[in-house]
């Protein structure tokens, strides 16, 4: 097996067969052909100062585990399972049909492909909630990753321990501390960036802006500021934060998550208050508040993100710097993947760029 492993079969066929069969918890697995990545969700933000996109995005999967109340009656045999062709469905006969750990063991050893065996393998571990059934699986990145989702699941940080790789075992910990809502547990991981986004996660779970102020780096305390206040959407909770550009960028958030143009009015930064109107515009898709903006170059990129956002070529044409108007068409021309708009561009070798942007897509 190589080392990547059996993650992309695992996680399908897990899902399919927990849904059913009734397991309570929350799990974000990131990137699905990396075992040994169990992490959580970041967010992409607006950035201060203004119309600096800071953006931090994370490939992630969110796998949520739905307790389920679709039970036999009576329990199946073993046998009736076997005359069963689906094989989803009869993997979930037999999960009903056995009780004790050896007898759904024996079920997995006797698939003859190995994917097959290990996904059977990490079901059983989380259903039973035993650790011990991962030592069954050969890949080390496979075992590490049935041990986190079992810590999750169970709940029990000294699975995580067990884990070989120190990138592994911090986000398996991360996991942990966001179930529990432990901050302590955040407090373990090695990485600090890693630390600070368990912040934001339990931060946003919690819906505590106070958090927030455990984290140092400034980007990443406004990334957990917006945690917290996309959920709440309530004015209320920037005005208790006593730093004035920490409240402006709250002000922003609320004004984009809730569309309300003139909650930007609160910011005096003229600058600041550029930010919000765009990033309200940008929510909206509404290039008319991009107007509102004073400096030129704002107001052009404002336009811009509408245009492709609504993928309207015409609201390119409101941007006055050529440079950025050209860009702008590019950027429509490869979403709508159409080389008809690239004939809008006058500068050659900008219109050969476009092509070739729009034929790459096609």
């Amino acid at each position: 097996m190589s080392k990547k492993g059996f993650a992309p079969i695992i996680i399908v066929s897990i899902i399919a067969l927990l849904i059913i069969i009734g397991i309570g918890g929350h799990l974000s697995i990131k990137n699905k052909e990396s075992p040994k990545e169990i992490v959580i969700t970041t967010s992409t933000t607006l950035g201060f100062p203004p119309l600096e996109e800071t953006t931090t995005t994370t490939t992630t999967t969110t796998i949520t585990i739905l307790q389920s109340n679709q039970k036999a009656k009576t329990s199946p045999k073993i046998d009736e399972c076997e005359k069963i062709e689906n094989k989803d469905e009869r993997d979930i006969c037999y999960l009903n049909a056995t009780k004790t750990k050896q007898e759904l063991l024996s079920i997995c050893d006797k698939k003859e492909n190995q994917d097959d065996k290990n996904t059977c393998y990490v079901t059983i571990a989380i259903v039973k909630q035993d650790s011990s059934i991962c030592d069954e699986l050969a890949n080390q990145g496979d075992k590490d990753l049935c041990y986190s989702v079992v810590a999750r699941v169970k709940q029990d940080l000294s699975i995580c321990d067990k884990i070989q790789n120190q990138a592994g075992e911090d986000s398996c910990y991360a996991g942990v501390a966001i179930v529990k809502q432990d901050l302590s547990i955040c407090d373990k991981l090695t990485n600090q960036r890693d630390i600070d986004t368990c912040y934001t996660v339990v931060a946003g779970d919690k819906q505590d802006l106070s958090i927030c102020d455990r984290i140092k780096d400034q980007g990443a305390k406004y990334r957990c500021y917006e945690a917290v206040v996309k959920v709440k959407q309530d004015l209320s909770i920037c005005d208790k934060l006593t730093n004035q550009d920490d409240k402006d960028y709250c002000y922003a958030v609320v004004a984009r998550v809730k569309q309300d143009l003139f909650i930007c009015d609160k910011l005096t930064n003229q600058d600041k208050k550029n930010t919000c109107y765009a990033g309200v515009a940008i929510a909206k898709q509404d290039s008319s508040i991009c107007d509102k903006l004073t400096n030129q170059d704002d107001k052009d990129y404002c336009y811009a993100v509408v245009a492709i956002t609504k993928e309207d070529l015409s609201i390119c044409d409101k941007i006055k710097d050529q440079f950025n108007k050209d860009t702008c068409y590019t950027s429509v021309a490869k979403v709508k993947q159409d080389l008809s708009i690239c004939d809008k561009i006058e500068d050659q070798k900008f219109k050969d760029f476009c092509y070739s942007v729009v034929a790459k897509v096609e």
